[in-house]
């Protein structure tokens, strides 16, 4: 056995004592971002082959099968974020084309959001002080988007003062009055409204409708520079103490990076990530990760220098352990894994290959689910817990 478990950590399998992530389902979707899971059987995203409506599934038996829900509002849209709410079947969604929310977990409604039309990625959902037992914040280019009864209403906050334009990405609303936001801008194409940029290195595209339905297809990788380049890299990442009202810049940066997204254990203890490429002008190529003790002064506690890694996710699990998921080159993972708060890292995902992590759910601290996209621009599903040897395929 010890002969065994020594060979196989010299390969890079993970052994009975660790864990990693695996392909849980490969080329699940054409468009999945996005994993809610309740516990460790009962969980959310969404589907499509690209040319039919994007429909909200649910599992029941810890992600081998999914099944559409009872009942969905056909408008909702491409979704790009969905989460749990702290309650029995509490879940909301938001997307390109609207948000939505159940509180049985099967009959999913739109939300009203004012003022309407929102696009946003970024959603979270807690419990704490929720008229209907939850609070759900999206992101919006401008600011915040609460909701005090399980997402069914929003009211949004766009003031929040951006140094370098409207560029909200992710939030989290670690108590009812403390709320982080952030933002930031990198150098892309000429602006097209068939293009919806979700990060530098993933586009959500809209193609010619098929029946009524548009086609719609996600891209992973640079864009195409043959046109004018506009814009140029920004991060920003603010946060205020008085519910949304007022807002403090705790950090503001041009030319290296920006954050894509932000989680907290409490409100004194978060993560971000952020990323920045060189071939786009990028002054500190590589994917970054912030960590903060006292929720004022983030500190990059770590930094991925291959040009071309990226960090796109972050979940906290404690005080001290988190993970952040993307895609790291050289050598290559999809994430990385901290106890101590990030004073060291482990890289997880090593022996898999051409995947870029898109989003995270944790139901409890030993098991984990993610969204994923490939280089073939297909969607696939992982499933972080322990193996014994190797890890499947």
């Amino acid at each position: 056995y010890k002969m065994l478990t020594a060979a196989l950590s010299i390969f890079g399998a993970p052994t009975q004592a660790g864990a990693d992530w695996a392909i849980k389902t490969m080329d699940f979707s054409a468009v999945t971002i996005g994993i809610a899971m309740k516990d460790e059987k009962t969980g959310w995203t969404a589907t499509t082959n690209g040319a039919t409506a994007v429909h909200i599934v649910k599992t029941e038996d810890g992600g081998n099968t999914w099944n559409r829900v009872a009942n969905q509002n056909e408008t909702l849209g491409l979704v790009m974020g969905i989460d749990q709410a702290d309650t029995p079947f509490g879940v909301v969604t938001t997307g390109l084309d609207g948000s939505a929310y159940s509180t049985d977990g099967d009959s999913f409604y739109r939300s009203e959001v004012f003022p309407p039309d929102l696009a946003s990625q970024s959603i979270k959902s807690y419990n704490h002080l929720g008229a209907k037992g939850g609070r759900s914040i999206m992101a919006s280019p401008g600011g915040v988007c609460l909701s005090n009864d399980m997402g069914e209403t929003y009211k949004c906050k766009d003031h929040v003062p951006f140094k370098y334009g409207k560029a909200g990405r992710y939030v989290a609303w670690p108590s009812p009055e403390v709320i982080y936001i952030t933002a930031g801008s990198w150098p892309t194409e000429s602006p097209s409204e068939n293009v919806h940029y979700l990060s530098s290195r993933l586009r959500m595209v809209k193609r010619d409708a098929v029946k009524g339905v548009a086609s719609v297809a996600l891209e992973v990788g640079p864009f195409n520079k043959t046109g004018p380049v506009n814009g140029m890299y920004t991060a920003e990442l603010w946060k205020s103490s008085d519910g949304g009202d007022t807002w403090e810049n705790l950090i503001s940066d041009t030319g290296n990076y920006y954050f894509n997204d932000i989680d907290c254990f409490d409100d004194k203890h978060c993560v971000a990530v952020a990323e920045g490429f060189g071939e786009d002008g990028s002054a500190m190529p590589g994917a970054h990760v912030f960590h903060t003790t006292d929720g004022n002064k983030f500190y990059m506690v770590h930094t991925e220098p291959t040009d071309g890694s990226s960090l796109m996710a972050v979940k906290m699990l404690s005080e001290d352990e988190f993970h952040v998921g993307g895609r790291l080159i050289s050598p290559s993972a999809l994430g990385l894994h901290s106890t101590d708060g990030g004073a060291s890292f482990i890289k997880l995902g090593a022996g898999i290959r051409g995947e870029m992590i898109t989003a995270m759910s944790f139901p409890t601290t030993n098991h984990g689910f993610a969204t994923s996209i490939s280089e073939l621009q297909v969607c696939s599903l992982l499933e972080y817990k322990h193996y014994f040897g190797a890890t499947p395929a």
